[in-house]
């Protein structure tokens, strides 16, 4: 197998183990994504609004209110237990030690671009393939490949051992174009 790049840096779990992520294009990926701040503000504050809307409704006796006001209410509050459980620990472990701990766990990624591409990476092993490449962005340090809206490849810029980061970028607009095109005629066959 012909090796084209090869990429190799030290990743710590804070840094971005996995490669899943559920935010736009530009946004970091991360293991752990951590929630928007102030969400949990939007929340009491939409449910203050909601609690609102009941008194002015009882007030007024206007049934519709007052039915759209605990609809909103129900919501908020349903929003509200559902994140609460769903960010809480299943460990007895306190946050501090447990973030502590995974701050310094750090390992060397290598990743292989020649026929495929191929992640050597002791916690997140994969093999990628071209003709799934989306598309690429980049921020001053990584480049991120996009196989799709929810799934990435983070290239860290500085990290080539054979290539260049230059010959990289065009080398991936390449493929992608070629991706591009390749599905535009499947496209227009269907």
């Amino acid at each position: 197998m012909e090796l084209f790049f090869e990429n190799k840096y030290l990743v710590s779990e804070e840094g971005g183990g996995s490669y899943h992520t559920s935010m736009r294009e530009g946004a970091l990926c991360s293991p752990d994504r951590q929630p928007i701040k102030g969400s949990g503000v939007m929340r009491i504050v939409g449910l203050a609004v909601a609690i609102l809307i009941i008194v002015i409704s009882v007030s007024l006796r206007e049934n519709i209110i007052l039915f759209i006001g605990l609809a909103l209410a129900a919501v908020y509050i349903y929003r509200m237990i559902y994140f609460m459980r769903k960010n809480r620990r299943a460990s007895n472990i306190s946050d501090a030690s447990y973030q502590a701990g995974r701050m310094n766990l750090k390992w060397e990624r290598m990743i292989r671009f020649g026929e495929e591409i191929i992640v050597d990476d002791p916690r997140y092993p994969s093999v990628h393939f071209y003709k799934n490449l989306v598309r690429i962005s980049e921020d001053p340090i990584y480049y991120t490949l996009w196989f799709s809206d929810h799934f990435t490849l983070k290239i860290f810029k500085n990290g080539f051992t054979i290539g260049t980061c230059d010959a990289f970028e065009a080398y991936i607009e390449q493929i992608i174009n070629r991706n591009l095109l390749t599905r535009a005629q499947t496209d227009k066959l269907k």
